[in-house]
């Protein structure tokens, strides 16, 4: 993953505090938003939480919200299991 998709993401969000992947492809063709949030989460430490909804398909989707300001709960991942590697 490269580090200007996970910027553009951060961005959106300080900017427009939510987005769905939906939105993050129509807008920056990107298709793995929940990796980027993700990362996001566990290596920049925001809290970021997620709406599930149904849409009138029934598809189901998530809507991320940043919360600035607020600290985020304490994260961690096993060690040996995921590394920031994994997603660059």
């Amino acid at each position: 993953m490269k580090q200007y998709k996970i910027d553009k993401i951060l961005n959106h969000l300080k900017e427009q505090k939510t987005i769905t992947s939906l939105e993050a492809f129509q807008l920056y063709n990107i298709t793995r938003l929940s990796a980027i949030i993700y990362v996001l989460r566990h290596t920049h430490h925001l809290y970021i939480t997620n709406d599930d909804f149904k849409a009138k398909d029934g598809t189901h989707f998530a809507r991320y919200h940043l919360h600035e300001g607020e600290s985020a709960p304490d994260v961690t991942v096993a060690k040996g299991q995921m590394s920031i590697k994994d997603f660059m």
